[in-house]
């Protein structure tokens, strides 16, 4: 019996575009000579890459108003995972569509997000603007307690590393705090949105507490 790995690209895409009522054919071609497929192979004789970009031109050619893509990067290099990221942002801009990814690269798709909703065993974690995100989320490093200086800001972490004391932090912060850490000793940085998301999620939405509970 033939399954779909031994159909061809052309005939997968075909079926594809009889399904899809508002079906792109020329983001398909363009497609298909960007991810230089031969739409004449076999389904099952094409890389890896090839096959995770045969969904990419599926997914986005279909004309769907939602589009979910799951673990869409697996087997493209950085290049092809950059033009996947671009297309992205320029059918979305042109349509208005939805595409929704489940991915381990948070870092790496940082750029796409306007908005952030964290979730967790179903809790709602956060709801930000990527905007909000940035300014309010830090880490601060020193070799000394500094919780006093912290009371009343929210710690999703405290580790200690050595000698060092890190504190993950999100929470407003003013000059004058950030003065008042400096001069303490510690060192203020920026944290990464895989950062942020590892930090909520590592703990318990209960646990969370201002300085003034630390132990």
């Amino acid at each position: 019996m033939e399954t779909f790995e031994t159909k061809s690209v052309k005939m997968i895409l075909y079926f594809a575009s009889t399904f899809y009522d508002n079906w792109n054919v020329d983001l398909m071609e363009r497609l298909l000579s960007q991810y230089e497929i031969d739409r004449n192979k076999k389904y099952i004789a094409l890389s890896k890459g090839q096959k995770t970009a045969v969904g990419i031109i599926i997914g986005l050619c279909s004309g769907c108003e939602i589009v979910m893509f799951d673990e869409i990067y697996s087997g493209l290099d950085a290049v092809a995972r950059q033009q996947f990221y671009e297309l992205l942002l320029e059918e979305q801009e042109k349509n208005s569509r939805t595409f929704v990814l489940s991915t381990h690269l948070i870092e790496e798709m940082t750029g796409l997000f306007s908005h952030v909703l964290m979730l967790n065993d179903g809790k709602v974690l956060l709801c930000e603007e990527m905007e909000e995100i940035h300014r309010k989320s830090f880490k601060c490093t020193g070799r000394a307690v500094c919780d006093s200086l912290l009371v009343n800001k929210t710690v999703l972490q405290k580790k200690e590393i050595g000698t060092l004391v890190e504190y993950s932090i999100y929470d407003e912060m003013t000059t004058e705090e950030r003065h008042q850490l400096e001069t303490a000793g510690f060192r203020i940085t920026s944290m990464s949105l895989q950062e942020l998301f590892i930090a909520f999620t590592l703990k318990d939405e209960e646990e969370w507490r201002s300085m003034d509970g630390i132990n």
